[in-house]
This record gives structure tokens, C-alpha cells and sequence, in this order.
């Protein structure tokens, strides 16, 4: 059954806002061009000391469709939740504060999310400096939880990623999840458990959302909470175990560990122990990945260098990206 809506619903747009001074001006204008005009942008600043909040409470004092809330610092999962509870939307999209919406964005994510009679819209997004102008449209794929939950777990396609995607307002309220705060990869996390809370979820193959690369963000550092991927992936292994879906929960957590395996020897950050526990999990999963025909070619690439040792893959990490 479609999801009761008017014919105007209002779409809440959380944007989780820390030191993002130099990217807002251009979220915004993304955010105004939107051809879809109900919503409403709900900007947390997450205890910023950049001047943030001062761009974002003129934007909401010049646009009353933007609203400026503000919390101490407490990371990118913590202001999601806590713009979830400031959002009045009966749909939700997450945008970060460093990201852009194509101007269709909302339009067609909406227009699918009201056609398919579904609550969870995952779009497909653009990942370069600069984005396409023109946004082809292409049918949506319909999927069983569970078949979604396995794509997103193989990466074929990615879907686990918050922003971009459009959430029926029940999938988080009364009662359902909300980002583990104070971990990293709170994406990841998350994904699997919103997506069970529904029967169906909907891929649209159109890169509705531009996501910008910012040298400074974390995903671009290495740093202690890099290894977050790893306890997430340690748990979505053990949530499936015994399931249909175990051979995918293997698959993320060997692309997890053969990552930051890399990155460690890429970067000589001194983690002894982890790098460890990284090279024990890639060489007992190395052959199941190489057999499954579901894993993705970068996988089993990975799983073929690795034998080739530590030596080795320390030598093919200069080039790993």
C-alpha cells in the first residue's frame, strides 16, 4: 500500500553542519534550484568554530524555509538524531553539509517514492569534482528487503550510504533506529537495520546527489576511527550468520578488513595489532571471496594479491586509492 501522502508533502532535509563554512553557500543555492519546492531544511550545527552557524542562521533568517538548530559537538551521527527529532517532513532526506542535490533531486526521488507505494528511495549519486548537468531518467528497481540488503552488502550497487535517499517518515518514527553515536561508518551501521524495517526497498539508478570529495573529511584522513569499519562489519557478520545473507555479510567484512589493511600500509599509521587482525580475517576469507560469483571484481583482486604477502601488498599499496 502507497504511503498516505498529500499532494504536496513536506520533506524534511536534515544537513549535519560542523566547520563546513566553505561548502554551505553552494549547498544552499543546490538546495533553493530544487524543482521540488515543499520542504524544509533543518540545519544543525554541530558546535562549529568556523562561522558556520552564523552562515546558516543568515540563510534561515533570509529563507524561512531553512531552520537553524544547535547542539555542542557530539559528531555526525549525534546531529543526525538530533535533527530527526526537530524534522516535521512526512518524508526525510540527509544531506551533508559538504554535499550538493542535484536540482531534481527531491522531485524524483518523491515521484518514485509515491508511484512504487514504498518508504525507503536510494538514489544513485555522482563521486567527482564536477557533477553532470544533465540528469537522465531511468526506471527504478524495486527489491525485497532482503535482496537490498544483500546488493548493499556485495557494494553491487553501494546502498548504504543516509544521504541521498528518501525516508518515509515511519521508518524512523515511533521506535525505529537511529545512528549509533559516538562510532564512525554510522552509515553502514544503520542501513541494514532501516532497511528491515520495510518490505520493499527502491533503487533509482539516476546520480541525484553530488558527493563532493573534501580532502579534510574523515573518510579522507586516516585516523583512529577508521577502524570503526571493522567492529560494524564484525556485527553485520554476526547479525547474518547462519542466513541467506552470511556469504554477503562475509563479503562487506573482507572488503572492510582488506581496506584498512592497505590503508595501514599505505600510510605507515602504527597499528600493529590491527594490521594483525586485518591479515588473519583477509586470509581465511581470501578463497570463499575468490568463489562466490556474487563478489565484485575489486574484491577478488584483492583476495588474489593477498597472496602474495605483507611484503607484497605493501609494495601495491603505494597505488591503492
Amino acid at each position: 500500500m502507497a504511503p498516505d501522502v498529500c499532494s504536496t508533502p513536506l520533506v524534511s532535509v536534515v544537513v549535519p553542519v560542523y566547520n563546513a563554512a566553505q561548502w554551505l553557500p553552494e549547498l544552499f543555492r543546490s538546495l533553493v534550484s530544487q524543482t521540488y519546492e515543499a520542504w524544509e531544511a533543518i540545519l544543525v550545527d554541530d558546535g562549529s568554530t568556523d562561522g558556520s552557524a552564523e552562515i546558516c542562521r543568515r540563510q534561515a533568517a533570509s529563507d524561512s524555509r531553512f531552520r537553524l538548530v544547535s547542539k555542542s559537538n557530539g559528531g555526525l551521527a549525534s546531529a543526525r538524531n538530533f535533527g530527526l527529532e526537530h524534522a516535521s517532513g512526512i518524508w526525510i532526506c540527509f544531506v551533508d553539509a559538504d554535499d550538493m542535490l542535484m536540482p531534481t533531486a527531491l522531485e524524483r526521488l518523491l515521484e518514485v517514492g509515491v508511484a512504487s507505494g514504498d518508504r525507503i528511495v536510494v538514489s544513485d549519486f555522482h563521486y567527482s569534482e564536477i557533477p553532470q548537468k544533465k540528469v537522465v531518467s531511468k526506471s527504478y528497481e524495486r527489491h525485497n528487503f532482503d535482496k537490498a540488503i544483500e546488493m548493499s552488502l556485495y557494494q553491487n550497487p553501494p546502498m548504504n550510504h543516509s544521504w541521498g535517499v528518501l525516508f518515509y517518515r515511519d521508518v524512523f518514527f515511533p521506535g525505529g533506529p537511529r545512528f549509533r553515536e559516538g562510532r564512525w561508518y554510522e552509515d553502514l551501521d544503520i542501513h541494514y537495520r532501516l532497511f528491515e524495517r520495510v518490505p520493499f526497498v527502491v533503487f533509482l539508478p539516476e546520480k541525484l546527489y553530488f558527493y563532493r570529495r573534501n580532502p579534510s573529511s574523515f573518510i579522507n584522513t586516516m585516523s583512529q576511527g577508521r577502524f570503526d569499519c571493522l567492529a560494524v562489519t564484525d556485527e553485520i557478520f554476526e547479525h547474518y550468520k547462519d542466513t541467506p545473507l552470511a556469504p554477503a555479510a562475509a563479503d562487506r567484512r573482507f572488503s572492510a578488513y582488506f581496506n584498512v589493511l592497505m590503508l595501514l600500509l599505505k600510510t605507515g599509521y602504527q597499528a600493529d595489532d590491527i594490521m594483525e587482525r586485518c591479515r588473519v580475517v583477509v586470509r581465511q576469507g581470501r578463497m570463499r571471496a575468490l568463489r562466490d560469483s556474487k563478489v565484485r571484481f575489486k574484491n577478488k583482486v584483492g583476495a588474489l594479491l593477498s597472496f602474495g604477502g605483507i611484503p607484497f601488498l605493501r609494495l601495491i599499496a603505494r597505488f591503492y586509492r
